[in-house]
């Protein structure tokens, strides 16, 4: 099994996971409830020389290992990176959650790239945006829609059922805001369109509110015309329909 090359460049190598979560650990140990989250970081450590063992080159994993094992390895990564998020948000340790949203979204290309799927979707979420809220330039943005749509594609077929519809801030519901948010910030009129149409089919229920707040986001922000005309094209048609 091989991996496809990376394409995002936002996103680190498995080379790189190591140093980072270093860093991590040492902010994490330094505190004075460090002891506290010993045992993710220790269980991440483990995850980490696992995915080192498979490695053969840079997103490229044992080809005997097949995508199911994929999928359980990456889940008991991003539980872990789960784990230290809580921690790190509450010892209010920002350059540590800030640099675990850069191994969340690590490990998550590793577990696309080498076939596998999503099972544990909060930490991607929360470090998608993270990522997305530190830039404005439009060709990254456009870039990380697309990983989105990737993660999205890429997601259990339990998270993509949607089942806990009164629920607005799980995480399959966030993906496709934060996605559709986006998209609007890239200034692409391509991207919106093609983001809009599938945040309507993935999240049907939800999408009138989001092209609703759309349009209050469009008056509120001097966005460019072309940009507030596709906008009002999915409002009108989705939030506030013509009668015919």
């Amino acid at each position: 099994m091989r991996g496809a090359k990376r394409k995002y460049h936002f996103i680190p190598l498995p080379n790189e996971l190591q140093s980072l979560f270093d860093s991590v650990r040492r902010k994490i140990q330094s505190t004075s409830n460090g002891r506290q989250a010993s045992e993710p970081v220790a269980g991440f450590q483990h995850f980490l020389k696992i995915q080192q063992q498979l490695e053969l080159v840079h997103g490229s994993a044992d080809p005997d290992i097949s995508p199911k094992e994929i999928t359980e390895l990456g889940e008991f990564g991003l539980e872990l990176i789960k784990q230290l998020c809580e921690f790190a948000r509450r010892e209010h340790i920002l350059e540590a959650h800030s640099t675990l949203a850069g191994i969340a979204i690590g490990v998550t290309d590793w577990i696309m790239i080498n076939h596998g799927r999503i099972v544990v979707l909060e930490p991607v979420v929360d470090a998608i945006a993270a990522t997305a809220n530190s830039t404005s330039n439009p060709g990254t943005l456009s870039h990380m829609t697309d990983f989105m749509g990737q993660v999205a594609t890429n997601c259990s077929d339990r998270i993509k059922y949607d089942l806990d519809l009164d629920n607005p801030l799980r995480p399959w519901r966030l993906l496709q805001i934060n996605r559709g948010i986006t998209a609007t910030r890239s200034h692409n009129p391509d991207t919106m369109t093609r983001v809009f149409d599938d945040l309507v089919a993935a999240i049907p229920y939800d999408a009138p509110e989001f092209f609703t707040e759309g349009m209050r986001e469009m008056a509120l922000k001097n966005y460019p015309d072309f940009i507030k005309n596709v906008m009002h094209e999915y409002y009108e048609k989705h939030s506030h329909p013509r009668s015919h």
